[in-house]
């Protein structure tokens, strides 16, 4: 999730904004319920530091930009093992409202005998094997045997893992 910060001394109120007064600390708790989006220990240090500098009569205005993946795991709860909406809605169903490409991986392996992961089809597909949602903003998300998360740095890996 991106971040960014802006100093200001007009702050527009009539929005869906947010924003830390000079003086005052970012409440995360605050945040999260407003905009269901939590930030880490670095981004909330980031921000203090930032809002420390603030002269009187300023404000810094926080907005976090997500990932299509990560609203789509905000749907499932972030729940890896969550696979139905509080609404019902399944994991398929709620991938292809939000537009999904899906692939699925194939085990491709070098001269060595070095596995790798590629983009495969379904018929080449290995049960337990990861399967790729991608959605239109380049995010993904990830499904591995019994779960799913956010994808790591490389392709069909896990964040978390």
């Amino acid at each position: 999730m991106n971040v960014t910060t802006t100093k200001t001394s007009n702050p527009d109120f009539s929005g869906f904004l947010f924003y830390v007064k000079a003086g005052r600390e970012f409440d995360n708790q605050v945040f999260e319920d407003a905009y269901k989006i939590s930030l880490n220990d670095k981004q909330i240090e980031s921000i203090n530091a930032e809002a420390k500098n603030l002269n009187e009569g300023e404000w810094l205005q926080v907005e976090a930009e997500t990932t299509i993946a990560e609203q789509f795991s905000a749907k499932l709860n972030d729940d890896g093992q969550n696979w139905e909406t509080d609404e019902g809605t399944s994991f398929e169903d709620l991938a292809e409202q939000m537009g999904a490409t899906v692939t699925y991986s194939s085990r491709e392996y070098d001269d060595n005998g070095e596995m790798r992961r590629a983009d495969g089809y379904q018929g080449g597909h290995i049960s337990g094997d990861p399967i790729r949602y991608e959605f239109s903003d380049g995010s993904a998300v990830v499904v591995a045997g019994d779960g799913w998360d956010l994808e790591g740095a490389e392709r069909y890996s896990w964040a978390g893992a």
